[in-house]
C-alpha cells in the first residue's frame, strides 16, 4: 500500500470513529469536517499530493522552473524579474527603477535556494532608507517562482497579535486552505493555526517577515521546521549568534550613480558622471536620499546638477531631502519618504528612563557626530566614551543598542560606522547633549590612542587615525591641557 493509501485510510479511520453509528452522510458534516485534528490531516495529505501530481494537473498547482544551474564562476545566476507563483501574497509591486544589488540577491539565492543543506532563516538587516524591503521584494520577484508553495509577505512592524494574525490569515486565504464560504464562519485564530499548519508542512516555500526588530516576534510566526524559508526584514544589526545576517551596505557608487540615472534619463537629462557623482558621495549612497535627489532633478530641468549641490551643502541634505508639495518621488513599498523621520523613528526607540543602557547609547550616538562623518571606527572608541563604573558591561550594552536600533552599523573588524545623514540627524537632534558628548570623545580618544601608543604597533591607530586628528582640530582653539594631551598622542603615533 502506497503512502497516500495510508494517508487516506486514517482519513476514513478518524471520520468512522467520530461519525455517530447508523449516521447518514449529513452527520460528517461540522464535527468532524471542521476539527482542528481533521483538517491538519487533511493539509498534511495535501501538501504530499502537491509532491506527487505536480505536473499532471494536482493540487500543487503549476510545477515550478528548475533552478538554473550556478555560473561559472559558482554563483547563483539572476533571472530575470517575473510573477510571482499562484498562492502568493503579494504586499508590494515590483519596483521598476530598482538598481544594484546583485551580490545581496545572488547571496540569498545561495543560502535559501542553493545551499545543500539550505538556510532556513537570513536576517537582512541595515539601517534605515538602505532598502531592505525593496531588496527582499526584488528577491520575490526574480527568485519566488522557484517556491512552489509561494511567496507569502507578512509585516511584523505592528506586532500586535491582532495585526500581524490578520495578515497571517490572509496568506491561508490565498493559499486556499478554506473555501469562501468558510471565511466568514472560522474564526481568526482557526485561520492563524491552520496557516501555521500548512507552512510547516514540507512543500518549499518563501516567507518574507517585513520589519521585525526582536528574536522573539520572529520565534512566534515563523514555522518551525518543514520547507518553508523565511527572509526577514530589520533595522537591527543585533541579533543573537546563530542567525544568519545579511548586512545590507550603502550603495556601491557606480550604482548610486546609475540609480540617479534612472531618473534623469527619461526627463531628457545628460549629466556629466562626475557631477552625479558628487551627489552620491553628498548623500553617502543611501537608497532613499537617492531617490529623493534622482526625483527632485527629474521634476526640476532649469536646475543643474552643480546648483543642486550648492543648495544640498548650504541647506544641509535633510532639509533639502524632504519631499515637497507636487513633488514625483514615489514609495514602491509605500515606506516614508522623509529621510530625517525615517530616522526619528530609530533614535524614539531610546527610552533613557526606563531603560538603563539607553541614556549612555544616546551620549554615543551624540559622540559618534564628533568623529568623521561615514568612516569606520573602533567599537572601542565607541565603548570609551561610557563611564561603567561598577556596571562593566554597560558600554557594551550602549553600543549594542544603537546596533538594534538601526542608528550604527557594522563595518567589520570590530568597526562601527555612522552614515553621514544619522551623524546630520543626531548632530541636530541631540544638540543638547554635544557638549557633554565631546568630552566624551575626547576622553575616549585619549585613553585609546594611549593604549595603543604603549603597546608599540603603530598598525592599530592607523586604522582610526582620521578621527583622532578631526577631534584634535575641533578642540585645538580651547588651548587647554585635554587639547596638549591630545596632540601629545598624536605627536608620540607619528615620531
Amino acid at each position: 500500500m502506497s503512502r497516500l493509501e495510508g494517508k487516506m485510510d486514517e482519513m476514513l479511520a478518524m471520520v468512522r470513529q467520530r461519525t455517530p453509528a447508523g449516521a447518514g452522510p449529513a452527520a460528517i458534516g461540522g464535527d468532524v469536517i471542521f476539527s482542528g485534528q481533521f483538517h491538519n490531516v487533511i493539509i498534511n495529505l495535501l501538501s504530499q499530493l502537491s509532491h506527487t501530481t505536480q505536473g499532471a494537473g494536482g493540487f500543487g498547482g503549476p510545477t515550478p522552473p528548475p533552478l538554473p544551474p550556478l555560473d561559472e564562476d559558482g554563483r547563483p545566476p539572476l533571472p530575470d524579474p517575473g510573477s510571482l507563483p499562484p498562492r502568493s501574497r503579494p504586499v508590494y509591486g515590483r519596483n521598476p527603477l530598482f538598481t544594484g544589488r546583485e551580490d545581496e540577491l545572488r547571496d540569498l539565492a545561495r543560502r535559501l535556494l542553493y545551499d545543500p543543506a539550505g538556510t532556513p532563516a537570513v536576517i537582512s538587516t541595515g539601517i534605515g532608507g538602505i532598502g531592505k524591503t525593496q531588496l527582499a521584494v526584488e528577491f520575490a520577484y526574480r527568485f519566488g517562482r522557484f517556491f512552489a508553495g509561494g511567496v507569502q509577505w507578512v509585516s511584523l512592524a505592528d506586532g500586535d497579535p491582532a495585526v500581524v494574525g490578520a495578515e497571517v490569515a490572509d496568506c491561508g486565504a490565498l493559499m486556499g486552505l478554506w473555501s469562501p464560504g468558510e471565511d466568514v464562519a472560522l474564526g481568526l485564530a482557526e485561520k492563524v493555526a491552520r496557516t501555521a499548519q500548512a507552512w510547516r508542512g514540507a512543500e518549499p516555500r518563501l516567507l518574507i517577515f517585513d520589519n521585525c526588530e526582536e528574536p522573539a516576534l520572529l520565534a512566534r510566526w515563523r514555522p518551525a521546521g518543514g520547507g518553508a524559508r523565511v527572509l526577514v526584514t530589520s533595522r537591527s544589526d543585533d541579533w543573537p549568534a546563530g542567525f544568519a545576517a545579511l548586512a545590507v551596505p550603502t550603495l556601491p557608487r557606480a550604482q548610486s550613480v546609475a540609480l540617479l540615472r534612472e531618473y534623469l534619463t527619461p526627463a531628457g537629462r545628460a549629466e556629466p558622471p562626475a557631477a552625479l557623482d558628487e551627489v552620491a558621495a553628498e548623500l553617502g549612497d543611501l537608497p532613499l536620499a537617492l531617490t529623493l535627489a534622482g526625483s527632485y532633478l527629474a521634476d526640476s530641468p532649469s536646475i543643474r546638477v552643480a546648483r543642486y549641490l550648492d543648495d544640498l551643502r548650504r541647506v544641509g541634505p535633510l532639509d533639502h531631502l524632504r519631499p515637497r508639495d507636487g513633488a514625483t518621488a514615489y514609495s514602491w513599498t509605500t515606506h516614508d519618504l522623509d529621510v530625517a523621520r525615517t530616522f526619528q523613528i530609530s533614535l524614539e526607540g531610546l527610552a533613557p528612563a526606563t531603560r538603563p543602557p539607553d541614556a549612555a547609547a544616546r551620549l554615543v550616538l551624540a559622540g559618534a557626530t564628533c568623529l568623521v562623518p561615514g568612516e569606520p571606527f573602533p567599537w572601542a572608541l565607541a565603548a570609551g566614551m561610557v563611564e561603567a563604573g561598577d556596571d562593566a558591561p554597560l558600554p557594551d550594552a550602549a553600543v549594542r543598542r544603537l546596533l538594534a536600533l538601526g542608528l550604527l552599523e557594522r563595518a567589520g573588524g570590530g568597526r562601527l560606522r555612522l552614515h553621514r545623514l544619522v551623524a546630520a540627524f543626531a548632530a541636530r537632534a541631540l544638540a543638547g547633549d554635544l557638549d557633554a558628548a565631546r568630552a566624551a570623545v575626547e576622553g575616549a580618544v585619549i585613553s585609546l590612542a594611549y593604549e595603543q601608543n604603549v603597546a608599540g604597533d603603530p598598525r592599530s591607530l592607523r586604522e582610526w587615525e582620521m578621527h583622532l586628528r578631526h577631534v584634535i582640530d575641533a578642540a585645538f582653539d580651547r588651548e587647554d591641557n585635554t587639547t596638549a594631551t591630545l596632540c601629545g598622542n598624536l605627536g608620540y603615533y607619528l615620531k
